[in-house]
């Protein structure tokens, strides 16, 4: 009888944000997809911390990633990500993908810190899963269908 055993476990963040900007659908062919490391960390933007809250009394769960913009530090990640866009989030553990939650947008923020001379800048993404759709929108419910209520 064998048994497979893991040394150590390797465990990545990828994102992946639909920005649809004014149109209501978003394109697939626009995403920006984020992982835990870029393949190559001088070229694209890297994620350098996570998290994410969700509790039961609350509708929708809490999530925010943080990223180093790689080489391309002249691109304003607030015109590329926008309040609202939809993101997927998923963990990847020793290669295999478990999705986390769907969410939207939030905020993005940019941080910028100068230490002895040299600058770090990172950008900081916010949002809530898609209980924020009902946190957001006015529900209600009628047990008289068919009548005019006044809202």
């Amino acid at each position: 009888m064998s048994t497979e055993r893991f040394l150590s476990e390797v465990s990545k963040l990828k994102v992946v944000v639909y920005p649809h900007k004014s149109d209501i659908f978003p394109k697939d062919t626009n995403r920006i997809e984020f992982t835990g490391k870029s393949q190559d960390e001088k070229e694209g933007p890297t994620i350098v911390n996570f998290s994410f809250s969700k509790s039961l009394g609350s509708l929708s769960g809490n999530w925010q990633f943080t990223f180093k913009p790689g080489t391309n530090k002249d691109l304003n990640w607030n015109e590329r990500i926008f309040d609202d866009d939809w993101v997927t989030l998923e963990i990847i553990r020793n290669g295999n993908p478990f999705a986390l939650t769907i969410g939207l947008v939030d905020t993005v923020r940019r941080n910028k810190s100068v230490i002895n001379g040299a600058t770090s800048e990172s950008w900081t993404v916010t949002g809530r899963d898609l209980g924020k759709v009902y946190e957001e929108s006015q529900i209600w419910f009628t047990q008289y269908p068919g009548r005019f209520v006044d809202v």
